[in-house]
């Protein structure tokens, strides 16, 4: 009877520290070896999720999707501006002495380009309410403040300039 507990004991610490190892294993891959899935409340991205929620017309979808591509427009040179303005500010780095005068207006810059950003996507969100109906607007007032805490993660690999 002995025995008989002894190899059940055995067993089982054999299988939780082979559960251990492939415990381990699975949490030490990277995050980019792993299949990336929206969150639940947020699949398909805000696109997606906007039609789908507000339940938008087809012409509502076409006149949104016209919204996303200005607006996708205008931030992409407002992003490309950005990095062109943080390159010559950290630029500053390699000089000895950099000129304060030039590091502040540098640093002022990359502030109102920050602005006119926050100020696109705001009237971007402004434009797509327009587009709802005062039932719609409703359940846009309910999730816009989720879509655009969603948005404002920053993708992997972020970081500082190189």
């Amino acid at each position: 009877m002995e025995n008989k507990n002894y190899n059940i004991l055995k067993w089982s610490v054999g299988i939780l520290a082979l559960l251990n190892i492939v415990l381990l294993l699975n949490m030490w891959r990277k995050p980019h070896d792993r299949p990336m899935q929206p969150p639940m409340h947020m699949e398909g991205g805000p696109k997606e999720r906007i039609i789908s929620e507000l339940k938008f017309t087809p012409d509502q979808i076409d006149l949104f999707v016209d919204l996303i591509d200005k607006h996708r427009k205008a931030m992409d040179d407002l992003k490309e501006k950005g990095r062109e303005i943080r390159t010559q500010y950290f630029d500053l780095l390699k000089q000895e002495q950099p000129d304060q005068k030039i590091a502040d207006d540098l640093s002022i810059a990359i502030a109102n380009n920050q602005k006119e950003i926050e100020k696109a996507t705001f009237e971007h969100f402004r434009d797509v309410r327009k587009l709802c109906s005062a039932q719609q607007k409703v359940i846009f007032d309910k999730i816009i403040g989720d879509i655009l805490k969603h948005m404002a993660k920053p993708p992997h690999g972020g970081g500082p300039p190189h």
